[in-house]
């Protein structure tokens, strides 16, 4: 073994603590980096195989009513290369499972009575597709059936069309048109109260009086760049037929959560490591800088005796090299840990046929490479400085720091400070380059923890925001058609319902420039008071005496002003186009949404005061009896039950959000520790020697110890305030790049978290300070008061 290898080893035993501190650091960055872009690829690839296995559409396109010729009008379109023609309804599903369940809203998709499907093909869980005989045979979702306990041999009654139907399930199943099921008008996914149930088409044609006909068409083509050209094409076919508007993937409710997802994953992969990687980086140029000042005349004397400047460069680069890597293979196993238990979070939100996860080869070496590349980065900053020196000069120790009294020092109350007080105050600011870049790394501990567990505070503000501000009602009841106000009245005699409020829900295409957007436009009562409308400050906002209150999505990403003229059509009856000044902007945190006066709405519409939707406040100890009561009511088609969506939410979405929140915020807290034990330590190592002599010129253990101490703790509480105003920017910066159409995360950060990310440093200091106690009480002075090798 050589000589420089030796002294590797050595260096290695005399720094094992930072040497592990520092280990774990880049462990953290690699292990996010490899679990979050195995994860981000193992998803993408699940969804991009399971479109491409089930043949999920490239175009859709929903119609009131069109005979089955139109649909080989659109087979002709060039460009087309499958074209499948369906009836969709929806109804309410009375008793899901149980009779004492709460009703559900049904989503009724045709299939032929093969069962067979040309696109978005159903994938069995359990059972078997439908057979013609005598009992409608159905193929209920597999997140619905699991909410509700269904399989193959249970009942469904529903009411659909105003009948009353009675549904065996023979199947479990799964399809690519519905990844994540989302109820209309409903932001948020809940498999309790809303289903997609497969109906043989026979069936389907009977309920909804559409004996062949269709109501909606999925397209694949032969080509993705003929999109635009072929959704005119059926635009202007479907004009006769009351058609809605093609659209693409890109505006599939189901495709828009899961790329969104698929996108956040993607930016997290990339950013999250590189913060943490970044304080790796630092950290190791802190700790090479210390380490060449303390071995300065070792690397002389290396030089003076023959060693060329490339042996000692690879010496102190291999060092660092096995520091980096003693942190880089362990984060991989951790990695792959990690994104395993990402991929078994996301199988019980997205409904894919399997998710495999694996290992990817590009993670891996991305991982190796940048855990191994910062920190030889760092390494290279500070030992190049030393080659500078010639070995006659290096050889001699540094000329020592001059001090000489300040403004502070002359004060009459600076002498009653301590010695060892004193002498702690002047290392801390006789040297301000390096006192800064201290700070900046003990900044980083405080930073890390605020930011992860930031996540916890959005994730919580947009669900109270929306649960509690927004929706602060505690039922809505969707109607099968507008009902005047009788229909409302009738809802109010229910015993248990305390108060009723109605809306009118109308689909509409928004136009602007090149701009275009299907989504409801809501009328609003101008009394209204279980819902609210918030501007972007997240205050109520009163409806304009006339105009549309559009998202804040409008304004930002298209440009919108207030007085601005769009297009409105109007996709309900009798399709017309009318233009309409934008009175203002809402801060939806959830979903798109247009609103306007109800009275407003009503005559654009040219019908009278029609409601089809209805929010109530409930007696909750009769709640159970108003569930049964509007499973009886033939114009009830959806029941949801604000509680039941909001824990359906945390149940599923919420269950992967906690999980990455608690792994972000546990890798945190391993980074605060490290930083600020690095630290200690640090200041330990190099100062060893003095620590010695002011135990041999009578300084007490304790007086040794409170200085080196009271010198680290002055820097620690010094990079609290600078460490939460980091993590606040780090956050904001992190939210912007993973705001989607369907989810716009606010920025809020409560003061809990800061005040974790405070305690936590400090728990770390007080337990680095423990650690150091030990290692001054086994220091030898004969030892520490030799020469430097």
């Amino acid at each position: 073994m050589r000589a420089l290898h030796r002294k590797v080893l050595r260096d290695l035993t005399r720094l094992r603590a930072q040497a592990f501190s520092t280990g774990m650091l880049i462990a953290v960055g690699v292990a996010l980096l490899v679990s979050a872009w195995s994860a981000y690829r193992s998803l993408k690839s699940a969804r991009d195989d399971y479109y491409r296995d089930y043949r999920f559409g490239d175009l859709f396109a929903e119609v009131k009513r069109a005979p089955r010729e139109v649909a080989k009008a659109i087979a002709k379109i060039p460009g087309v290369e499958v074209v499948e023609s369906r009836i969709v309804i929806d109804g309410l599903i009375r008793d899901p499972g149980a009779p004492e369940a709460e009703p559900a809203l049904g989503h009724f998709v045709s299939i032929s009575a093969s069962g067979t499907s040309t696109l978005n093909a159903i994938h069995l869980r359990q059972g078997r597709l439908p057979r013609p005989g005598d009992e409608v045979e159905v193929v209920v979702h597999e997140g619905f059936a699991q909410a509700h306990r269904l399989e193959p041999g249970s009942f469904l009654a529903v009411l659909i069309e105003g009948r009353q139907e009675r549904f065996r399930v023979v199947g479990v199943g799964i399809s690519p048109e519905y990844v994540i099921a989302v109820a209309p008008a409903v932001p948020l996914p809940d498999d309790r109260h809303y289903g997609v149930v497969w109906v043989p088409l026979d069936a389907m044609e009977r309920l909804a009086r559409m004996k062949d006909s269709f109501n909606q068409v999925s397209v694949r083509l032969t080509d993705s760049s003929s999109v635009d050209a072929v959704r005119e094409a059926m635009d202007r076919i479907f004009d006769d037929y009351g058609g809605r508007g093609a659209y693409g993937r890109d505006r599939q409710t189901s495709n828009v959560f899961i790329s969104d997802e698929i996108r956040q994953q993607r930016t997290m992969a990339l950013v999250t490591p590189l913060v943490f990687l970044g304080i790796a980086a630092f950290l190791i140029h802190i700790i090479t800088s210390r380490l060449i000042d303390f071995q300065r005349a070792q690397i002389a004397t290396l030089k003076a005796i023959g060693y060329a400047n490339a042996s000692v460069l690879r010496h102190y680069l291999g060092l660092v090299l096995v520091m980096a890597l003693l942190g880089a293979i362990p984060g991989i196993g951790i990695g792959q840990v990690l994104g395993m238990l990402y991929a078994k979070s996301y199988e019980a939100f997205f409904r894919f046929p399997r998710i495999d996860f694996s290992l990817s080869t590009p993670a891996v070496v991305i991982g190796l490479v940048a855990g191994i590349s910062p920190a030889l980065l760092g390494a290279w900053v500070s030992i190049r400085s030393a080659f500078r020196l010639s070995p006659a000069e290096a050889m001699r120790p540094p000329a020592p720091r001059a001090f000489h009294a300040g403004a502070v020092e002359s004060l009459s109350l600076w002498r009653r400070v301590p010695v060892y007080r004193r002498i702690a105050l002047r290392n801390v600011l006789s040297r301000p380059l390096r006192l800064l870049l201290i700070l900046l790394g003990l900044s980083m501990a405080t930073c890390v923890v605020v930011a992860s567990r930031g996540w916890v505070d959005i994730l919580n503000f947009l669900l109270d925001t929306q649960f509690q501000r927004v929706q602060r009602e505690d039922m809505s009841v969707g109607l099968l058609r507008p009902v005047p106000q009788g229909g409302l009245q009738e809802l109010s005699r229910i015993p248990g319902v305390l108060a009723v409020e109605g809306y009118r829900i109308v689909p509409v295409r928004i136009r602007h420039r090149s701009h275009r957007r299907e989504l409801s436009l809501t009328g609003w009562p101008s009394d209204s008071t279980m819902r609210q409308r918030l501007d972007v400050h997240l205050s109520p906002i009163a409806l304009p005496e006339q105009g549309i209150l559009l998202s804040r999505f409008f304004r930002d990403e298209w440009g919108l002003r207030a007085g601005d003229v769009i297009e409105l059509e109007i996709l309900e009856g009798q399709p017309r186009t009318v233009s309409v000044a934008v009175g203002g902007f809402t801060d939806d945190l959830v979903g798109l949404g247009a609103s306007m006066r109800i009275e407003e709405l009503w005559s654009l519409m040219s019908e009278g005061p029609d409601y089809n939707l209805a929010t109530l406040l409930l007696d909750p100890r009769q709640s159970a009896g108003v569930y049964l009561a509007l499973k009886e009511m033939p114009l009830v088609v959806a029941v949801n039950l604000k509680s039941a969506l909001y824990r359906g939410f945390e149940e599923s979405m919420g269950g992967v959000v906690d999980i990455m929140s608690a792994v972000l915020i546990g890798f945190s807290l391993v980074i605060a520790f490290g930083i600020v034990f690095n630290s200690v330590q640090s200041s330990f190592s190099e100062r060893a020697w003095e620590l010695a002599s002011l135990r041999i010129i009578g300084f007490t253990r304790g007086n040794v110890y409170w200085m080196l101490m009271s010198e680290v703790t002055l820097q620690v509480l010094a990079s609290l305030v600078p460490g939460c105003l980091i993590g606040y920017g780090l956050m904001k910066g992190v939210i912007t790049a993973v705001q989607t159409e369907q989810f716009r995360f606010p920025l809020v950060i409560l003061p809990a978290s800061y005040a974790m990310g405070v305690l936590s440093v400090l728990s770390a200091l007080a337990l680095s300070g423990v650690i150091a106690r030990g290692s001054l009480a086994r220091l030898s002075l004969t030892q520490a008061l030799k020469a430097r090798e």
